[in-house]
């Protein structure tokens, strides 16, 4: 139920469509993905590295914190940092 209540609003935010073989991401769809991946990944290191809150702690914050992060706020958050390119986990922090 609460998949096809998900799937419905990202349809109708044009996020998604629906082919032969099921859901697909649309462009738009992936670039709002990218965006929250972006986030999450500067929160993360941001929580590590500046905060000090231990590595086991931070992705439930990071998840949290990355659907209210705007462009504004992921710019200061990357120029606090020097502009990081990995988090905490070694993955790539995606560009702007």
């Amino acid at each position: 139920m609460m998949t096809s209540l998900v799937l419905g609003m990202l349809r109708t935010r044009g996020e998604v469509m629906r082919g032969m073989d099921g859901f697909s991401l649309t462009e738009r769809g992936r670039s709002h993905a990218k965006t929250l991946v972006r986030s999450h990944r500067l929160w993360e290191r941001y929580l590590a590295t500046e905060a000090g809150i231990v590595e086991g702690q931070i992705h439930g914050s990071a998840e949290q914190l990355e659907h209210y992060t705007d462009h504004e706020l992921r710019g200061e958050l990357d120029r606090e940092m020097a502009h990081p390119a990995i988090d905490p986990q070694g993955k790539p922090i995606p560009p702007e």
